[in-house]
């Protein structure tokens, strides 16, 4: 863990900004300290937040499984988001010296972005359905 500090990087990101577009890569790993950031889905040509995230909470760790993000990951228009980042060249080579932990990530990512999946698929059947109710 001393190794990963030693690379995390502060970082100041405007209120309403996009951070990981869909259908981006990720750049690395963001650990929030004050702010918030919305998960978004595209539906009907209009974004849906479906999730959000808040102070210590931390998000662009999908490169472990994804290629792409299949969110948008945007500042709340709130306030600015304050974080540290770690690119993930970085880590990834940190974590080479780290197999156990390395494999041990990468199953919680799996699990996380399985259940961000589930929620994310149950807000577009609720949007569905109301279209189809009326």
């Amino acid at each position: 863990l001393e190794r990963i500090a030693k690379e995390l990087k502060p970082k100041l990101i405007e209120k309403g900004r996009n951070i990981i577009k869909m259908n981006n890569h990720s750049k690395g790993i963001y650990f929030i300290l004050f702010g918030k950031v919305h998960l978004e889905v595209a539906h009907n040509n209009e974004k849906l937040t479906f999730r959000k995230l808040k102070q210590f909470s931390f998000f662009g760790e999908f490169f472990w499984i994804h290629k792409n993000s299949p969110y948008n990951f945007r500042v709340s228009d709130d306030s600015d988001l304050k974080c540290l980042f770690i690119s993930k060249e970085k880590l990834t080579l940190i974590m080479e010296d780290f197999k156990e932990m390395s494999f041990r990530m990468k199953e919680f990512v799996e699990q996380r972005h399985s259940y961000i999946d589930w929620v994310n698929s149950g807000l577009i059947y609720r949007n569905l359905s109301r279209l189809f109710s009326h």
